[in-house]
């Protein structure tokens, strides 16, 4: 599924707070939020997924990434959260 402004609602808003979710630095409520939503939207829980490997696989690289590679992920993140 792109991620558009025709998106639910509740996809647009979990994934604007997905990453921080990811990083336990969400507050309670958005926390319950979010697990509501990945166990229920398939997509959204596929986007977490990856999102899950991409941060293990960074975080185990033994070098600091390169700037250009890291700006590539972020325009690809970028493009898969869609407009705001």
């Amino acid at each position: 599924m792109r991620w558009t402004v025709t998106a639910p609602a509740d996809c647009r808003n979990t994934l604007r707070c997905l990453q921080s979710y990811l990083d336990e630095e969400c507050d309670p409520d958005q926390i319950w939020g979010v697990a509501r939503h990945l166990a229920k939207c398939p997509d959204c829980f596929r986007d977490a997924e990856m999102y899950r490997q991409l941060k293990a696989a960074v975080a185990d690289l033994r070098c600091a990434p390169d700037g250009a590679a890291m700006q590539r992920l972020r325009v690809l993140v970028a493009s898969l959260d869609g407009p705001s």
